[in-house]
């Protein structure tokens, strides 16, 4: 099949993204930077997380981003980032019980300092190469 076949699925993602665990905060309508969360996929442009609530697309965040500066995660930094939520989807849970559910959440990133975005790259890059997917230039 050819790169155009209607019949293959269309990749629009910019921004190749790392499973990945790491440790964020956010604000935005109705909820504050109490609550900690994490990421299960990162990229440059981007993350997903897991959130107890519905996000409607299009929500303004700010998000406390704890980044590590290396790939073995020894050393920390961190990123205060403006972002907006993508889309959410609910993870399908077995309980009825009110206020149970979950819900993945995909943001981008739309106010990020250079040198933060800069390092980010770095770091996704490096995580990239170390699970053999090639680096992005």
């Amino acid at each position: 099949m050819s790169p155009a076949d209607p019949l293959q699925p269309t990749e629009r993602r910019r921004w190749l993204r790392v499973a990945e665990e790491l440790l964020i905060a956010c604000r935005g309508q109705g909820h504050s930077s109490d609550a900690i969360y994490f990421t299960r996929n990162l990229s440059g442009g981007g993350l997903m997380f897991e959130f107890p609530g519905e996000l409607s697309p299009g929500t303004p965040l700010e998000i406390e981003f704890y980044a590590p500066r290396d790939c073995e995660k020894q050393t920390r930094l961190f990123m205060l980032i403006g972002a907006q939520v993508r889309w959410t989807s609910e993870i399908p849970n077995a309980s009825v019980e009110e206020g149970s559910n979950q819900y993945r959440v995909g943001v981008a990133f739309n106010q990020i300092d250079p040198q933060d975005q800069a390092c980010l790259d770095e770091y996704v890059n490096k995580r990239l190469v170390m699970a053999g997917t090639p680096r992005v230039t």
